[in-house]
């Protein structure tokens, strides 16, 4: 599964990226033309849940029920910050639905 969704960063801004759906892995690009991801989130042990937003569209969130950090990225100067839950809007509630269920199925999988 693959497709963009809004992505709040640390600075509570949202940017559009484009996600691509792996078992235990939801990596996170630039664009679909991107060679190598620019992060990506560890789905295992995530769950997710709906989440309420000023901005329009279907929010949810992506998150370690245990407090894990689920997913780095290089910060403004260079350092990489881990965090636990990742924040996300698609334009429908169908496709957050799609999205959450296909986390939360590959969320389980034991590799």
């Amino acid at each position: 599964m693959s497709g963009w969704m809004l992505k709040r960063n640390q600075l509570k801004q949202w940017k559009d990226r484009y996600f691509i759906l792996r078992p235990l892995v939801l990596e996170i690009y630039q664009s679909p033309n991107s060679s190598t991801p620019q992060s990506y989130i560890n789905l295992k042990g995530c769950t997710t849940r709906t989440r309420q937003t000023k901005k329009l569209g279907f929010c949810f969130e992506i998150f370690s029920p245990s407090g894990n950090n689920i997913y780095s990225r290089k910060g403004l100067r260079g350092q990489f910050m881990w965090f636990n839950k990742c924040i996300l809007i698609v334009k429908t509630s169908a496709e957050r639905d799609h999205w959450m269920q296909m986390i939360d199925d590959l969320s389980l999988i034991h590799i």
